[in-house]
């Protein structure tokens, strides 16, 4: 799952994270947490929330054959209560 919203049709390992806080890897059958149907573990992937702080990071690769990557997130305190981060990446 992904913010604790299950992925159905998972892409696990095709898939890019970033801005991630932490990964929950719960091993065996987890009838107790999802349910009585679930056969396997599970693993958890729960991403940054926003903070009372302005902060930003920005991060660029390059490799062979001219590719280049840059990734990237910002956070921005609104008010007191309420903020905004967004992170993304471009290839």
């Amino acid at each position: 799952s992904y913010n604790n919203t299950p992925l159905l049709r998972n892409r696990l390992f095709e898939q890019e994270y970033f801005d991630v806080e932490r990964v929950e890897v719960l091993r065996g059958p987890q009838g107790t947490l999802y349910g009585r149907n679930a056969t396997a573990g599970v693993v958890n992937m729960l991403p940054n929330n926003p903070s009372d702080r302005f902060e930003g990071m920005l991060k660029g690769e390059v490799g062979n054959y001219d590719t280049r990557r840059v990734s990237g997130m910002i956070n921005v305190p609104l008010t007191d209560s309420f903020a905004v981060r967004v992170a993304g990446a471009y290839t």
